[in-house]
Parts: C-alpha cells; sequence; structure tokens
C-alpha cells in the first residue's frame, strides 16, 4: 500500500484480500511505482478505492472457496515432506526446494532416522556404505573412519507409529545396548537396519 495525496492505494492483489476488483475502464491507469531491490528493479501499478469495486457473489464464492482450500494444505505445504516436522511461519527458511527440513536432506544410519525423526528405513531399501570422516579435537585435522557406515536418504525412511518406535527402540537396547550415548568405537551396529 501507498499513500498518494491523502488517499491509500493498492496494487489488484492487495484489493483482492479485501474482496475487490479493478474495474475494467481502469486498468493500466493506476499508479505505477518501481523501486530496486537486491534481484533488480521490481514495479506494481497501484489503484485507489474509486477505481474499484466489491466481488460479486460468485467472484466472492471463488475467493472463499480458494481460501479454505489453501487452508486445508497449509499444514503439508509447511511441513518437512519426510518427517512430517511443522515449521510454519519459518518454513521458507527451514526447507530446502525439495521440501525437506536440514536434518532429512542428508543421509542417516537407521539409529539416527529412529532416534530424531522417529522414521525407519521401508522394507527392501539398501543403504549406501562409507567411511564418513570426523574431526579429531586432539590433532585438528580430520580423519577417516576406519569402519564402513550404512546411510539411507529420505526417500529410504517413512514415519513409523509410537507403538513401533517403542519396539524398535527396546529391540536395539536388547541388541546393542545403550540408547542416549552410543560408544561409535565398540559398537558393533553399523548403520543398518537391526530388525
Amino acid at each position: 500500500m501507498i499513500v498518494v495525496d491523502g488517499i491509500e492505494m493498492r496494487t489488484a492483489a492487495q484489493w483482492a484480500k479485501k474482496h475487490r476488483a479493478i474495474l475494467k475502464r481502469q486498468l493500466g491507469k493506476g499508479v505505477c511505482r518501481i523501486w530496486n531491490t537486491p534481484g533488480g528493479l521490481v514495479g506494481a501499478e497501484f489503484y485507489s478505492v474509486e477505481q474499484t469495486r466489491p466481488y460479486n457473489k460468485r467472484e466472492l464464492q471463488r475467493a472463499r472457496k480458494a481460501r479454505r482450500d489453501l487452508e486445508k494444505t497449509r499444514k503439508e505445504r509447511l511441513s518437512c515432506r519426510c518427517c512430517g516436522e511443522y515449521f510454519g511461519q519459518y518454513a521458507k527458511w527451514e526447507l530446502n526446494d525439495d521440501k525437506l527440513c536440514d536434518f532429512c536432506e542428508r543421509p542417516h544410519t537407521a539409529w539416527q532416522w529412529l532416534y530424531h525423526k522417529h522414521c525407519a528405513p521401508k522394507k527392501g531399501e539398501i543403504p549406501a556404505g562409507k567411511y564418513p570422516k570426523y574431526r579429531d579435537y586432539d590433532t585438528g585435522k580430520w580423519d577417516e573412519s576406519k569402519k564402513m557406515w550404512y546411510y539411507y536418504s529420505a526417500e529410504q525412511v517413512t514415519k513409523v507409529p509410537d507403538e513401533q518406535f517403542e519396539k524398535l527402540k527396546e529391540l536395539y537396547i536388547k541388541t546393542f545396548g545403550g540408547w542416549e550415548e552410543i560408544d561409535l568405537e565398540h559398537t558393533a551396529y553399523d548403520g543398518h537396519k537391526w530388525w
């Protein structure tokens, strides 16, 4: 919105939010403003309330239906498509172009997926093996692990219900011991599914 000679003026999109349409004979007769942004020059045309009309019944129904449809998909649009974590107004900063959060865009072991996101590898999925690098804080250098670890991507996992999560957690503790802390140097676990 801008104010010109004490008159509030809005773009067509801003008037649409107030359920008003630009009169056909007034299209192109608004006040044009251009400003500089980091992405380059941007311009818009602004109209006064006299250059608009209220929505008719059909336009109003269409606008309300579009609003309802948008509300129905809000949670899905603003959540990570892998783990389902809802980010709300922060989604544009927290989700990448593939609608994945920072955690889900990288591969992890089956334990990491279950522990952090309550996700488990799907049946028949084959993990990718690699020797991860870790920082040795004594020397300040990056060393490569001598043990191969296996990682699953976001496409290979799915959310699990709470009861299945508890069963898998108990099975892990029974098989490898520890849940909160794991001795990576001496554990028999290597990143695969343990069930």
